[in-house]
């Protein structure tokens, strides 16, 4: 269960992997919602800061998915940390339940299971 902002507010969602509707997929995922057709996004431009969390949030899956939708799950043998495609930033977390991204930090709260 992971808790999203979809700019309105805040709810629990069931994530599934999907590597269709990819352009040049190179071992990237769209993390979505069921088969609702929203996908984890998460925007950051270049030059923000990295100690500022980018928002991480649910939005209608691009056709083709486009890269801020796309995630490498990176194994480190107990537990996934999901790297976004296009900004490089992590999925993270805290104790409140809020998810963003963030660079990587080897923090549990970037560990996904």
């Amino acid at each position: 269960m992971l808790t999203c902002f979809d700019g309105a507010s805040r709810f629990e969602v069931d994530w599934y992997d999907f590597q269709d509707n990819l352009e040049n997929p190179n071992g990237a995922w769209t993390e979505r919602v069921g088969r609702n057709g929203k996908c984890l996004t998460s925007y950051s431009q270049p030059g923000d800061d990295p100690n500022t969390p980018s928002p991480v949030y649910l939005e209608t899956c691009s056709s083709p998915a486009n890269y801020y939708e796309q995630w490498y799950e990176e194994w480190d043998g107990s537990s996934f940390h999901l790297r976004n495609r296009q900004t490089g930033r992590y999925l993270d977390t805290n104790s409140n339940g809020d998810v963003y991204a963030l660079p990587a930090n080897i923090g549990n709260y970037q560990r996904w299971n």
